[in-house]
C-alpha cells in the first residue's frame, strides 16, 4: 500500500521538478546548466528530467499555471527553488488530487481519510 506521503516523494515531486524544468527550458529558453543552477541540482538530474527519465505525472492546467507562476518567482529570484517547490506540494495536497492518485493506486474508493 501507497501511502500519501510516500506517493508525493516518488511521483508528484519529481513530476513538480520535471515540469519546472520544461517550463524553465521551452518558455524561457534557459540553458541545462543555468537551470541546475537555478535549481540547485546537477546538470545531470536537469538532463534526465528533459528526457522524461523522471517526474511523467501529468498536472491540471491550474496547477500547471501554479507552476509558471512559481518559475517566474524562481528565475526573477524572488523566491527559491525549495520554497516554490513545497508551495506548489501544498497546492497539490490542498486540492485532494493526491486522494485520487492515492485511491487508484491503493484499489480504494473515493477515499479522503487524509482530510477528515
Amino acid at each position: 500500500m501507497s501511502t500519501p506521503t510516500e506517493i508525493l516523494y516518488w511521483e508528484i515531486l519529481p513530476s513538480i521538478r520535471s515540469a519546472i524544468v520544461f517550463e524553465m527550458k521551452e518558455k524561457h529558453g534557459l540553458k541545462q546548466k543555468d537551470i541546475a543552477e537555478l535549481l540547485d541540482v546537477t546538470p545531470a538530474a536537469i538532463s534526465q528530467y528533459l528526457k522524461q527519465k523522471r517526474g511523467k505525472f501529468k498536472f491540471s492546467e491550474v496547477f500547471k499555471e501554479e507552476i509558471s507562476k512559481a518559475v517566474e518567482k524562481i528565475i526573477f529570484k524572488q523566491s527559491t527553488a525549495f520554497e516554490q517547490t513545497n508551495k506548489l506540494i501544498t497546492f497539490f495536497q490542498q486540492s485532494k488530487d493526491i486522494c485520487v492518485i492515492c485511491s487508484q493506486k491503493n484499489n480504494l474508493n473515493n477515499c479522503s481519510s487524509c482530510y477528515e
